[in-house]
């Protein structure tokens, strides 16, 4: 028996895969030990950003349907929660310190600020999840990385729980 097509417009093009993915290197240990050193964790996403996700989820796309991305956010944070309980990731105090590290196949210029808009919903994914107590600047400091590796794509998520916080506030007084 033959399943029937889809229409043209259905969901099943805009949806994204929220299945599990394997882990393509052995992960780092958790240091967080008594001498104070900070912890250190790092998830592996394979396969992400896809291409599409960076054409909607970038600031230059300039579509109206928020709906399809209010859907491709919330389906990026479920794969975060998902790889966040394969791989074994615990929370971690604030403040906190994520690396976004967007690993490609070829040495194209990117541009660090639309590539952190995309990691704004992997990083919703750690705290819906529980991973970080929030995203604001008095809890986290985020960075955007990028890196070279034949035949990959992934973003490598590296967090690190800080031993002092940076002082916040205007620097004058």
């Amino acid at each position: 028996m033959t399943t029937p097509r889809q229409p043209a417009g259905s969901r099943a093009r805009t949806a994204v895969s929220t299945a599990p993915t394997t882990v393509s290197k052995p992960l780092q240990d958790v240091t967080g030990v008594p001498d104070g050193s900070p912890w250190r964790q790092t998830l592996i996403l394979e396969g992400f950003p896809s291409p599409y996700q960076v054409v909607v989820l970038g600031p230059n796309s300039g579509t109206s349907n928020r709906y399809r991305l209010s859907a491709l956010r919330r389906a990026i944070q479920g794969r975060v929660k998902v790889e966040v309980s394969i791989q074994g990731i615990r929370p971690v105090p604030p403040p906190a310190r994520v690396t976004l590290r967007y690993v490609f196949a070829d040495k194209r210029h990117r541009d660090e600020d639309n590539f952190a808009v995309i990691g704004k919903s992997v990083v919703d994914g750690f705290v819906r999840s529980g991973i970080l107590a929030g995203d604001n600047a008095a809890r986290m400091t985020e960075r955007v990385e990028f890196a070279m590796a034949p035949h990959a794509r992934r973003l490598e998520v590296v967090i690190e729980a800080l031993e002092h916080a940076e002082p916040l506030g205007d620097g004058g007084e």
